[in-house]
């Protein structure tokens, strides 16, 4: 075979001569440029006469404040809010120089359009409508909380001060006796999302809104701070009146008012209440077992002094100390808790009456390998001083007298076995005593809810007999019952039954802050004209002037003092009033009539029912604390 070799074939170079082009001009050259200034205008968006054509998209802003780099987030974000106004910023430049702004800023709009508008509505816009601005940046001047002297002004009029309330209007009025009331102030914003409430010093009265709580004071209730908290639905105040816990069913989604990044997620806020401050933010706890029962409100709950709060969470308590900024004290482990309370005060738990501590009481359901367990926890040493095994309960609930010298302890069992029908047994744990004795008290009905009377050992509890009525009615027929103490033969101190009212739809039960007499009240969903309030006297001593009917029923009623006032007390709602009671003073008026019955059972109670008054309209009652 043949092998077909390729020639390689080497070419020298050419080498050109210039010098014969030297008589060429370049103005003779014609050269096709269509194609490159299509493709830099594409790309530069030229126009014609040789501009950008997105030039009427940028202003610039001069009058900036100049503020140290570490601001300029802050800086970036009012800018930013005063010119997004107008239309859609697609981007900003604030120069720097030396670590600080330098006075202006570029901003590109996405329209000129909007830049239009921006240069309309906007231009001489003089310093951000602020009088005070100033182009150099100073540090913000805190304004001073308002004195505690102008809070308690209203302390040294003798007269009775009154807040009251029907559907959307809101009156804050001084009482005059027989004569017209005096107008203080008045609002249609103080009603919107939940009843108005005083703090405990009477200080501030709290009101929700939809964009959050406010707090009003002073001679003439002015508005004093701001809660923002989008959407809230309720509020509580911790027991010395310095905390506001506010709730929203919807989380934080976004920064706002003093909500931050980190905020986001959370449902509950706790403020300073006299300086507005926001303190700190939870989320719901999360529901982790079928057994664990959804928090109940409040979901912030205080020690007696408010050092401590605490929140329930899965098998475990979570406190936290107010004096450090709310940082996590402990977590107590119980298994399956369901519900805790803290004492509304110190009790003795030694001999002597130095000896006192705050209480944790908390209840667990019955398991496999354990019974149903109410626990009292000397806190914070979490020391158990008593534990209460309990035998097939349904529910515990706690109920605490206002000093701390006893818990009532409510349980509810099945009354049959099909499981149909309830009845309560309330247990009554005694701090004055040693070693905490135990009363008993076993019922045939359900005690749905009960009230110890301020600063005494005798209560009141609104129940039904679940073999007449159910809970499922419409208006189920209950009884009120009252329970006085009695000395057994031992000496010790227990508590009877001491007298039943007939049929009744009582659901409320609040006692004056003085004591002796107890409002009970059927107040009705949607200003229903079904509702009901009654009045007793505990200690009824023969005096026919004990109630006065100052006007009518459909407006307001009130226990009318003969001396100076010393406290507020207040109803919510559609008919609200505020009265203040001297202590040592009885209550007189005009005449009632005498169809009142007088009842002498257990240690001196003389009950007398003293008025009643139907047919209202309203939603919620209270007697205010102080």
């Amino acid at each position: 075979m043949s092998e077909l070799v390729a020639e390689q074939v080497i070419e020298e170079p050419i080498e050109l001569e210039f010098t014969e082009y030297h008589g060429i001009s370049l103005d003779d050259i014609e050269i096709d440029t269509s194609a490159i200034d299509a493709e830099v205008t594409a790309k530069y968006n030229y126009r014609e006469d040789g501009s950008l054509a997105d030039i009427d998209q940028f202003i610039v802003v001069n009058g900036c404040p100049k503020a140290p780099e570490s601001k300029l987030a802050a800086l970036s974000k009012v800018i930013n809010k005063v010119f997004s106004s107008v239309g859609e910023i697609e981007n900003m430049e604030i120069p720097i120089e030396n670590g600080f702004t330098r006075g202006f800023a570029f901003i590109q709009y996405a329209s000129p359009e909007g830049a239009k508008k921006a240069l309309k509505l906007l231009n001489d816009l003089e310093d951000y409508g602020s009088p005070e601005f100033s182009a150099e940046f100073k540090e913000p001047e805190l304004n001073e909380p308002k004195g505690s002297d102008s809070l308690n002004n209203w302390l040294l009029d003798g007269r009775d001060q009154f807040f009251m309330a029907k559907d959307m209007d809101s009156q804050l009025v001084w009482n005059r006796g027989a004569e017209v009331p005096e107008l203080i102030c008045e609002s249609n914003k103080w009603v919107e999302q939940a009843p108005p409430r005083f703090t405990v010093d009477g200080r501030f009265l709290i009101t929700l809104h939809e964009q959050g709580a406010a707090s009003w004071g002073t001679d003439s209730m002015e508005e004093l701070n701001k809660f923002a908290h989008t959407n809230a639905k309720r509020f509580d105040i911790s027991k010395t009146g310095k905390f506001l816990v506010t709730f929203s069913p919807e989380p934080i989604s976004e920064p706002y008012g003093s909500f931050t990044e980190e905020n986001i997620g959370h449902n509950i806020a706790i403020w300073d209440i006299q300086t507005g401050t926001l303190l700190k933010t939870f989320p719901l706890p999360p529901i982790t077992n079928k057994r664990q029962q959804p928090p109940s409100w409040p979901f912030i709950k205080w020690t007696s002094d408010d050092l401590y709060c605490g929140r329930l969470g899965p098998d475990a308590i979570a406190t936290y100390n107010a004096d450090k900024g709310f940082k996590l004290h402990e977590i107590i482990k119980v298994e399956n808790i369901q519900t805790f309370q803290f004492s509304p005060a110190k009790c003795k738990v030694g001999r002597t009456e130095d000896n006192k501590s705050d209480i944790l009481t908390f209840w667990t359901p019955e398991l496999e390998n354990q019974n149903c367990k109410a626990t009292v926890m000397e806190f914070p040493r979490k020391r158990v001083l008593r534990s209460i095994n309990i035998i097939q309960a349904v529910s515990v609930d706690f109920f605490w007298q206002n000093k701390g010298h006893y818990v009532a302890v409510k349980i509810d069992r099945w009354a049959n076995k099909a499981k149909t029908k309830v009845c309560s047994n309330i247990e009554i744990i005694n701090f004055q005593e040693n070693n905490f004795p135990v009363s008993k008290l076993e019922l045939n009905e359900r005690v749905l809810t009960l009230s110890w009377e301020p600063s005494n050992d005798r209560f009141a509890a609104i129940s039904i007999d679940e073999n007449v009525a159910s809970l499922e009615d419409t208006l189920p027929s209950k009884n009120v019952q009252f329970f006085n103490t009695a000395l057994t033969p031992a000496g010790s101190k227990s508590w009877i039954l001491a007298y039943q009212s007939g049929r009744c739809h009582a659901n409320r039960l609040s006692w004056s802050p003085l004591g002796r007499v107890l409002c009970v009240g059927t107040a009705m969903e949607n200003r229903v004209k079904n509702a009901e309030l009654k009045f007793f006297d505990l200690d009824y001593t023969g005096v026919h002037n004990i109630i006065t009917k100052l006007v009518s029923a459909e407006e307001a009623e009130k226990l009318q003092p003969k001396a100076k006032p010393k406290a507020n007390t207040g109803f919510n709602s559609n008919n609200r009033f505020g009265d203040k009671a001297e202590e040592e003073e009885s209550l007189t008026g005009t005449q009632l009539d005498r169809s009142g019955k007088i009842f002498n059972k257990g240690n001196g109670l003389r009950l007398r029912e003293l008025a009643g008054y139907s047919s209202l309209s309203y939603t919620d009652f209270c007697w205010d604390s102080t």
